[in-house]
């Protein structure tokens, strides 16, 4: 199974994990938001794997991971880290409000991503993210398509 395929199963399980129990998406998500980005914030680059943040319903995210680094540092009230794994990257995003919207990187077209475009951007709970940038308030954004920028940004 390769490693696309993989990703999409475990969106798949994050969706019905989050959205089975009897609580809502919102407040599922106003409870997690806050731990996974105390969890970002508390992060060094590191090439080791990360051991991840467990959710209220006991799911981990970003476990075996690697912390690459923050980056549009200089973005007023933009919050863009990138993570690694088995060569694949993804940005955790988040805009405070005084930030602007961030236009969503797209695909690298013939990629394995681009054949997925609903796994371009998700929320943590693994539901599709359908704007085309990221907004203000929205809450974290996952992206599975970092931008070039962005990627030779990691080092700064």
């Amino acid at each position: 199974m390769d490693t696309l395929t993989k990703l999409g199963l475990l969106l798949l399980c994050a969706t019905f994990s989050a959205t089975a129990s009897a609580e809502w998406l919102g407040d599922w998500l106003a409870k997690n938001e806050p731990l996974v980005i105390d969890y970002v914030l508390s992060l060094k680059p590191s090439e080791t794997p990360i051991s991840g943040v467990t959710l209220t319903d006991g799911e981990t995210r970003l476990k075996d991971f690697h912390y690459k680094n923050q980056v549009e540092k200089n973005r007023p009230g933009s919050n863009i880290h990138l993570f690694e794994k088995d060569s694949r990257y993804l940005a955790i995003i988040w805009l405070s409000s005084e930030a602007k919207p961030l236009p969503i990187p797209e695909c690298e077209p013939n990629s394995e991503e681009s054949k997925f475009p609903w796994l371009r951007a998700s929320l943590i709970s693994g539901d599709v993210y359908a704007h085309h940038e990221v907004q203000p308030g929205h809450g974290i954004v996952i992206n599975y398509c970092p931008s070039d920028q962005w990627m030779g940004a990691i080092n700064k």
